[in-house]
C-alpha cells in the first residue's frame, strides 16, 4: 500500500527535525560523556557507564524538550514526559547493553575508540528512541493535529 502524498511528506519533515533535534541532543551527550571522562586516563566499565548514563540523562531532558515543541509540535505536558522518560529509560538499557557489548568484543581502549563505540550505540538507541516516541509517546491524533496544520502550512 502507498502512503498518501501528505502523510509521507509529514513524517519526512517529522524524521529530518527529529534528526536535527538529535543531533543536538548527541551532541549535548558527548560533551557530557567526554567530561565526565577527563582526566581519567584508563575508565573502568563501570565509570564510563555512568558517564553514558548521566549523558544519556542529560542529553534525553535536551531531547524531550526540543522534541516536543520541534519535532511534534506539542507543549510540554506531565504526561508526556512521563511517556518520554518511560521510553528514553528503556533506550538507555539498550543504549548501555550496545556500550557495553561493543566494549566487550572490542576491547577498546582510549577517547578516539570509546566515541566509535558510542557512535554505534547511539545509532541502534535513536532508531529505539524515534519508534517509541513516534508511536507511544506523541501519538494522541488530536493533540498532534496543531502540528500537522503547522506542517502542512511548511
Amino acid at each position: 500500500m502507498r502512503r498518501p502524498p501528505r502523510l509521507t511528506a509529514l513524517l519526512h519533515a517529522r524524521l529530518v527535525r527529529f534528526a536535527g533535534v538529535g543531533f543536538i541532543a548527541t551532541a549535548t551527550d558527548f560533551l557530557v560523556f567526554n567530561a565526565a571522562l577527563a582526566g581519567n586516563t584508563h575508565p573502568g566499565p563501570i565509570h564510563v557507564i555512568l558517564a553514558n548514563t548521566s549523558a544519556f540523562a542529560v542529553a534525553t531532558l535536551v531531547g524531550y524538550a526540543l522534541n516536543a515543541r520541534l519535532t511534534w509540535g506539542m507543549s510540554h505536558r506531565r504526561q508526556l514526559l512521563l511517556r518520554y522518560a518511560g521510553v528514553a529509560l528503556l533506550g538507555a538499557l539498550v543504549y548501555d547493553a550496545v556500550l557495553v557489548g561493543l566494549l566487550e568484543a572490542t576491547q577498546a581502549d582510549g577517547y578516539l575508540a570509546l566515541n566509535a563505540i558510542k557512535i554505534a550505540a547511539v545509532a541502534v538507541s535513536a532508531t529505539w528512541n524515534f519508534i517509541g516516541f513516534n508511536f507511544f509517546v506523541f501519538r494522541d491524533p488530536e493533540a498532534r493535529q496543531p502540528a500537522a496544520a503547522s506542517e502542512a502550512g511548511s
